[in-house]
């Protein structure tokens, strides 16, 4: 066979046999996505009040909460606090005759309750998969200027069980879950704060904001508070 005529036999061919090889690799339906997280978090409620010692020896993510402080409950798991309760921590004295007026004898070891600060965060995961959280930073914030007031430390965080009290909490939200979460807080350097704002001012009344940067599976989200103020120390009257 002339080499010319092989030539075009062969050319001719190469059309058929692709035909029967199936469609090329760039027509195959691309593969599903991998099921990831969709973690939309919002900061539920903020006390800022005291910063208390944790108890010696608590582990991070083993024991149940302890030590000078119970965090407050998600707000839709609160109860009402009876009137005579009410009456009483309102006017911080104690009923006559109950342990905590006999705790206010001048010879008694008792000391004053420390009310440790907290905020609490909302994590819906409306995701096919599981989403690690991290909280990189928590800056505190003045509501008026929006200047920015220094850096408070995050600590510990618990998650709300539905048997109604915290437990530590590994920072994982699971797919299609919300998790009612809060951190201990340290105190921002008040003093600081002051000469940002421009001179002495009543920390007390001022409101603020917390400015929270997290991280879900390696992304960010930066997340603001509602407006608090800074609450006062508990004081017993004697």
């Amino acid at each position: 066979m002339p080499a010319k005529l092989y030539a075009v036999l062969l050319a001719l061919s190469l059309p058929a046999c692709a035909a029967h090889e199936g469609p090329a690799t760039g027509d195959r339906p691309p593969p599903p996505p991998e099921p990831r997280a969709e973690i939309r978090a919002s900061i539920a409620s903020v006390q800022l009040i005291q910063d208390c010692p944790d108890p010696p020896g608590e582990a991070a993510l083993s024991n149940a909460p302890a030590g000078p402080y119970t965090p407050p409950p998600p707000a839709a798991a609160a109860a009402p606090m009876p009137a005579m309760e009410e009456r009483a921590a309102s006017a911080d004295i104690p009923q006559p005759g109950s342990p905590a007026a006999a705790r206010m004898r001048p010879d008694s070891n008792w000391s004053p309750p420390c009310t440790q600060s907290t905020m609490q965060i909302f994590l819906p995961n409306t995701g096919e998969a599981a989403g690690q959280v991290r909280v990189l930073s928590v800056r505190l914030v003045d509501a008026t200027t929006k200047r920015d007031l220094g850096a408070i430390v995050p600590r510990k965080p618990h998650q709300w069980q539905p048997q109604g009290a915290y437990q530590p909490w590994n920072e994982q939200v699971a797919a299609k879950t919300n998790v009612n979460a809060t951190y201990r807080l340290a105190e921002p350097d008040w003093s600081q704060a002051t000469v940002t704002l421009g001179g002495p001012t009543d920390l007390y009344s001022r409101p603020f904001l917390l400015e929270v940067q997290l991280s879900v599976d390696g992304v960010a989200q930066t997340i603001r508070s509602p407006e608090f103020v800074r609450q006062q120390v508990h004081i017993v009257v004697t």
